[in-house]
């Protein structure tokens, strides 16, 4: 059985979204290296873990504030089973659902035997339902080819392009963290710090937005005051046109099968943006272009 499991958010704004993951050890918490990071409060840093041995999935909870799983309570340094369906909280949060398919042979029953009490079959009848059988089981394994054919097909169309509305949401959407001044104004240093070096450096303006954001996010206000407000709407308005253009030429490029171009340009949009967390939309949106467009980019070898 492959790793791979498929996580459906549950809280804050990324609500109703999914994505798929094939590590065999899947961190969440609220740090932006997790690989599901979520800003929230009652989370910890590092959370927890979904990990991936011997044939089945579990949780593992390493944060004092325990994890649930349907509800269940599951203590600091225990691990749970998962079943495909399953819920993961803190307390009465749900953070996400999980789903995956699950080890075969790990739900099976054994069928009951049934006693022959009915008439015998002559031999030519015999014959006939051994090919009905033979037809029916050759019919059977073309439909699951096929259907395990389709997804394939499938996932090369499953990542839409993001429209104008939702880049600009995305980058103006707000950071949650608890009051703390020290934090604030040391991500306010920083921010002041990438500002004068957004003409030097390629990621200075995603980086002065992204702890301005965070500033702001630690001091519990929606603004800043004088300058630094005025620096931070220029800096947002700048990230949200340069990424819209980016993105755009890149998806432009995907459309009219120039790969290796396409690549390219997603790739330097990935770049600007690996800093922020796994629970990004863009992120997670130009990572799913890039898995698309992988195939059309392996060099062919002739023998």
């Amino acid at each position: 059985m492959e790793s791979m499991i498929r996580v459906q958010m549950m809280q804050g704004p990324q609500a109703g979204y999914q994505v798929t993951l094939t590590d065999p050890t899947i961190s969440f918490g609220r740090a932006p290296e997790n690989h599901i990071s979520l800003d929230e409060a009652h989370l910890s840093r590092h959370h927890g873990d979904l990990q991936f041995h011997d044939g089945h999935w579990y949780l593992v909870c390493h944060s004092s504030n325990g994890c649930t799983v349907n509800g269940k309570k599951v203590k600091t340094g225990q691990s749970r089973p998962l079943n495909p369906g399953d819920v993961v909280g803190i307390g009465k949060h749900k953070i996400f659902a999980v789903n995956f398919t699950p080890t075969p042979g790990a739900a099976e029953v054994a069928a009951p035997v049934v006693q022959d009490t009915g008439p015998k079959m002559s031999g030519r009848s015999k014959l006939w339902v051994s090919i009905a059988i033979y037809i029916g089981v050759v019919m059977v394994i073309g439909i699951v080819l096929a259907a395990v054919g389709k997804p394939k097909k499938a996932a090369a169309q499953s990542a839409p392009q993001l429209t104008n509305q939702q880049i600009s949401a995305e980058v103006r959407r707000p950071f949650k963290r608890t009051e703390n001044e020290r934090e604030a104004e040391s991500h306010l240093s920083e921010a002041r710090t990438w500002y004068a070096r957004i003409e030097a450096r390629s990621e200075g303006l995603f980086l002065s937005h992204y702890h301005y954001k965070l500033a702001l996010a630690f001091a519990r206000k929606d603004s800043f005051d004088g300058i630094d407000q005025l620096h931070f709407a220029e800096v947002e308005q700048k990230l949200i046109e340069q990424i819209t253009t980016k993105y755009t030429n890149a998806y432009s490029m995907l459309r009219s099968q120039q790969w290796y171009e396409a690549r390219a340009a997603f790739q330097e949009l990935l770049q600007i943006y690996q800093y922020s967390g796994n629970d990004s939309v863009i992120k997670q949106n130009i990572t799913a272009q890039l898995k698309i467009i992988e195939p059309h980019t392996k060099r062919k070898s002739f023998g």
